[in-house]
């Protein structure tokens, strides 16, 4: 192999390597999950960022949620936020949940099937 096909190889890898590293060095953002307790929604922030919650809705079961609005909600790292549910015997299971919020990386959305 030549010398200039060596040095375009080390500089592809050494390109892959420090774009590798500043990847790794972006902050992560806050992940939201959601699980029932008895009748009772839980909103736990994952990530290490702070999450501003904007909404939280069951898609097929309108009026579970007895929230009556998430204004100025900002959830820490490992912090929770309770939502009382009122579940009926025509309840759909399970419950499609979708939840939106905002961090430093902009807007984001998850949806998550639970069982009450």
């Amino acid at each position: 192999m030549e010398l200039a096909t060596w040095i375009a190889a080390i500089a592809t890898l050494v390109t892959a390597v420090f774009a590798g590293l500043i990847w790794l060095q972006q902050p992560r953002g806050s992940e939201l999950s959601a699980r029932f307790e008895g009748v009772m929604l839980v909103v736990k922030n994952l990530g290490p960022a702070r999450a501003r919650v904007t909404s939280v809705e069951a898609l097929n079961a309108p009026g579970l949620l007895m929230e009556l609005g998430l204004d100025n909600l900002e959830l820490l790292k490992d912090e929770e936020h309770r939502i009382s549910a009122a579940p009926t015997l025509a309840t759909p299971q399970p419950v499609k949940i979708r939840m939106t919020w905002t961090d430093s990386r902009g807007e984001h959305v998850r949806e998550q099937t639970l069982n009450l």
